[in-house]
């Protein structure tokens, strides 16, 4: 496997029509995909395609733009746009004390 700074457009078109749901490759433009995943790791192409995913689920269609332009936001901002599961800003346990300190034990 290429490193994870970034991977050719080689192995991105094959990473994307190997990996990614036939439906999704038919309404997408490959090259494009290809030319703007320029640099990106199979774990950001993976975040794109989830955009893709969540975007369909909310308009009924696969948009490339809406996805790219939602990735280049959250990317840019440093977190994600949308927070999937059950996971909190901060990490607490049970007992709501920060995970990182430990508990008094007395």
């Amino acid at each position: 496997m290429p490193p994870a700074e970034g991977l050719d457009a080689e192995f991105r078109r094959m990473f994307v029509a190997d990996r990614w749901h036939v439906e999704i490759i038919a309404a997408i433009d490959l090259d494009e995909v290809v030319q703007s995943t320029e640099g990106l790791s199979c774990a950001e192409m993976d975040e794109i395609k989830k955009l893709l995913v969540l975007r369909f689920l909310d308009a009924g269609r696969w948009d490339w733009q809406a996805a790219w332009s939602m990735y280049q936001t959250g990317h840019e901002a440093g977190k994600p746009t949308q927070r999937i599961g059950f996971n909190s800003p901060l990490s607490r346990s049970r007992h709501g004390v920060d995970s990182r300190v430990a508990a008094n034990r007395a």
